[in-house]
This record gives C-alpha cells, sequence and structure tokens, in this order.
C-alpha cells in the first residue's frame, strides 16, 4: 500500500459517505460561484487576465473534488473488500486452532460447565450459584439443549479474546490459555462451583441409572 492510499483511508476514517458529498456539493457550489460571479459576470473586467485564469483554475480545481472524492472512495471500497477477504479466512484460522485444543466431543458435560463457568461465569454460573435457575437439569432434552449453549458461549468468548478482529490469530495464544487454564482456572472454578457441579453430577447419575433400567427392561 503507497503513502497515497494510506493518507486517503485515514482521511476516510473521520469522513462517511455523507460527510464526502456535502463537501463535495460546497465545493461544486463554489465553484459555479466563482465561473458565474466572476470569471463570467460583467465584474470580470475588474480582474486582470492573470487573475482570471487564477480564479478559472481556482473553479475547475473544486470541480474536480466530485473526482477526488469518487476516486477515494473507490479506494476504501477495495480496501474494505480486501479486509473481508482477510477476515474471513482468519475467521476459518480461528476455528481451526479452536478445534485443534478444545474437543467438545472429548469433554464430559462437568468439563464443558466448569471451562463456560471460568471462561464467562456471568451468563450461567452465577445464577446458578444464585438459585435464580432451578430447572436447568430437569429435563435431558432441556439440559442437551444448555450444554450446546455452554459450547457456543466457550467458542465465542475464548476466540473473542484471544484472537482480536481482523488480526492474524497465533495458535501460541490458545497454548498459553489452556496452560493456564489446567494449571489454575479450572480447579478454582470447580471449587468456586462445587454445588452447582454436584448438582450437574447427580442429575448424569439419574440419568445414567434410568438409562440403565431402560436397556433392562
Amino acid at each position: 500500500m503507497d503513502d497515497k492510499t494510506k493518507k486517503i483511508l485515514e482521511l476516510l476514517k473521520y469522513h462517511n459517505a455523507s460527510d464526502l458529498k456535502s463537501i463535495q456539493t460546497k465545493f461544486t457550489k463554489t465553484a459555479n460561484a466563482i465561473k458565474r460571479e466572476a470569471v463570467q459576470s460583467r465584474l470580470s473586467i475588474l480582474y486582470t487576465d492573470k487573475e482570471l485564469d487564477i480564479l478559472t483554475q481556482a473553479a475547475e480545481i473544486l470541480t474536480g473534488t466530485k473526482r477526488k472524492i469518487e476516486h477515494a472512495k473507490e479506494v476504501k471500497e477495495r480496501e474494505e473488500k480486501r479486509l473481508e477477504k482477510l477476515e474471513k479466512e482468519y475467521e476459518i484460522i480461528r476455528k481451526q486452532i479452536f478445534d485443534k485444543y478444545i474437543k467438545f466431543n472429548e469433554m464430559a458435560p462437568v468439563d464443558i460447565l466448569i471451562m463456560v463457568c471460568a471462561v464467562d461465569s456471568s451468563l450461567y454460573c452465577e445464577k446458578q450459584k444464585a438459585g435464580d435457575i432451578e430447572d436447568l437439569f430437569s429435563h435431558p432434552k432441556r439440559f442437551k439443549i444448555q450444554v450446546q449453549e455452554w459450547q457456543r458461549e466457550i467458542f465465542e468468548t475464548v476466540v473473542s479474546r484471544l484472537f482480536p478482529f481482523r488480526q492474524e490469530p497465533e495458535e501460541h495464544k490458545m497454548v498459553e490459555f489452556l496452560r493456564k487454564y489446567n494449571l489454575k482456572y479450572r480447579k478454582e472454578t470447580a471449587d468456586k462451583y462445587s454445588k452447582l457441579i454436584d448438582r450437574l453430577n447427580t442429575f448424569l447419575a439419574i440419568q445414567n441409572g434410568e438409562n440403565i433400567e431402560i436397556l433392562k427392561k
């Protein structure tokens, strides 16, 4: 990206399409006024030929602002398309890194609960701790949906924290996150929400017992 393009993109950070259109209109009106009231009017006799040339050039420069603004918008559009394409590539890489290190299909429900509490306790665990949601483990189908919601929340929270928007994802950040999680945060979270975890284990034990009874029949 050359310096000119960088300067144009920097300009467009502070001016949206409406701003540019307004500026363009003002410049066009000013150019028309110069032509109409000075260069092409009876007042033109008040100016020397050199001054009339300067005024004409000024009007042409102001009129040319439209073309320059259109060019600036084209530059911005190309850059946005480039960044959009790059972000889609980064999105794929983020998911690949996440799936490589956090495998939900190999995790027990309790492990998923502990992780969601560790990364975003405000959503579920604090409510559970306070007894706001009494029926979380009351029905197998509802619980299955809840686990899927935990998985989604873990993915979105971890990815957004480790891999900022439009920045190339770095795998070592995921490695470091899991190192700290397994070393410290997992145990701290399990201790903090031990009653909630006990409730889940009880629910799973009951469900497992019911499934065994069904198989016996």
